[in-house]
């Protein structure tokens, strides 16, 4: 590890430690939550992170073009590459909402539309993150995507497995046909954080002065993404208090 990425990521570990510490993270963490909350909570976290999940592709393309256009060749090859890895991956949480929405409906009395919730207008959460990959990408640092994807994709590494675990353990193991978002994640993204972290360590090496705007990007996606968590507890909470489900 060259020292302007260890630099990188010694200057992440503040963002990093609020994203660790996010009350809502702990809050889907904790082994007294009720459990239909956490339903709810994957309903949104699923229906809601289409939002966040179908714009990836493109993203990556654009910031790809851009870094061409101002002479990062090798950066904009490899993003081209990376792109097409993302296709279709909001499908999964389609998906995933469908069946969570099917597995919510048998239960109770109070049902959920499947389509309606995907068609909700995005979270305040992932409003801000779609901004920050759109001030990136058109800004003058379109290679911080870079630092973007591997701090989002080092998420469900770290937090996968204790999280997939948690829904198991509360919800049932059939739980696990609704989290094929998660699940195919947590195995894809360590494929995508080494791509990641080797094109970082390329790009410091040969832009030392890059190191701050690639911080300060990884670090705002970071809180984005906390934020769209906070937003899916806060959204199930209020269901949760305004039409408690009981049993049908």
């Amino acid at each position: 590890m060259n020292p302007g990425f260890q630099d990188y990521e010694k200057k992440m570990e503040p963002a990093r430690q609020r994203f660790a510490n996010n009350p809502a993270l702990a809050s889907v963490l904790a082994p007294t939550t009720d459990t239909e909350l956490l339903e709810l909570f994957l309903l949104y976290f699923s229906s809601l992170g289409v939002r966040m999940t179908e714009p990836v592709e493109g993203w990556i393309r654009e910031a790809a073009e851009r870094c061409e256009a101002i002479g990062l060749a090798d950066i904009g090859r490899s993003l081209r590459g990376h792109a097409a890895a993302e296709s279709g991956h909001h499908l999964m949480m389609v998906a995933d909402t469908r069946a969570l929405v099917e597995r919510w409906n048998s239960r109770h009395d109070h049902h959920y539309d499947a389509d309606r919730l995907l068609s909700r207008p995005p979270s305040p959460g992932a409003r801000h993150y779609i901004q920050v990959h759109e001030n990136v990408i058109r800004g003058k640092t379109p290679y911080a995507q870079l630092a973007l994807e591997y701090e989002i994709e080092m998420l469900p590494l770290r937090y996968g497995p204790p999280l997939v675990s948690q829904w198991v353990s509360r919800l049932g193991e059939e739980i696990l046909g609704c989290l094929s978002f998660i699940t195919e994640h947590i195995e894809l993204d360590v494929g995508h954080t080494k791509f990641n972290s080797k094109q970082l360590e390329k790009l410091i090496e040969r832009m030392p002065d890059s190191v701050p705007s690639l911080v300060a990007a990884g670090s705002e996606v970071l809180d984005a993404y906390g934020e769209f968590l906070a937003d899916c507890v806060r959204l199930a909470e209020a269901d949760h208090e305004s039409a408690p489900a009981t049993g049908s």
